[in-house]
């Protein structure tokens, strides 16, 4: 499977080699949670996307690390520097074992692709982990558990968590509470299926 991502694109994901476009995890998102960023100056949001971009990024490199996949990235400078701590005070208290990282994988009954942060061996648990910097949002669950879990490759994760990391360089491991699993998983479908009519009916 060659996945690409073109954001903006009617359905974001498309498969190379057979032709078949997928809507995004984050398309489906942006249904549940319209307003996650409506009240966000513009200049302001382009800022966080870009800080979540190059953070992403560091702490694939840093979990690649572990296994000797990749040089150990330098703790950068100015703002990403707390960040960088937090996530390596993550590390050295949980001492994850990477499995899979920055993945893209496909859901293909729901036609959703996405690429999850992380799947990693913390003890004996397989656990499926999502990096977040900003606050709290319900989505976040909704993300992980209806999103990147139902798809090839991560469903055999038995605990899911968010990851938040702070400029403080602390951090906060907020496990998925198995009793509210299917929950996440239905409103993450209504998502896909409002997307759908949507692309049927020509409403935008």
């Amino acid at each position: 499977m060659n996945l690409r991502c073109t954001r903006g694109a009617e359905r974001e994901y498309k498969d190379l080699s057979t032709g078949r476009e997928y809507f995004s995890v984050s398309q489906v998102l942006s249904v549940l949670d319209q307003n996650a960023f409506g009240s966000v100056p513009d200049a302001v949001l382009l800022a966080a996307q870009q800080r979540g971009v190059d953070l992403h990024v560091i702490f694939g490199l840093l979990l690649l690390s572990l296994k000797g996949l990749c040089v150990r990235p330098d703790k950068p400078t100015g703002k990403l520097a707390g960040y960088f701590d937090a996530m390596e005070m993550f590390i050295a208290d949980h001492r994850p074992i990477p499995v899979r990282v920055e993945e893209p994988a496909t859901n293909e009954r729901l036609g959703v692709a996405g690429t999850p942060d992380c799947l990693v061996r913390i003890g004996k648990i397989l656990m499926l982990i999502d990096l977040k910097t900003g606050g709290k949002r319900a989505i976040h669950n909704t993300q992980l558990a209806g999103g990147y879990h139902q798809m090839n490759g991560y469903r055999e994760a038995k605990q899911m968590g968010t990851l938040y990391v702070r400029d403080d360089g602390t951090y906060t491991l907020e496990p998925l509470k198995k009793a509210e699993e299917s929950f996440h998983v239905a409103w993450f479908q209504a998502g896909v299926s409002v997307l759908n009519g949507r692309r049927m009916y020509g409403v935008r």
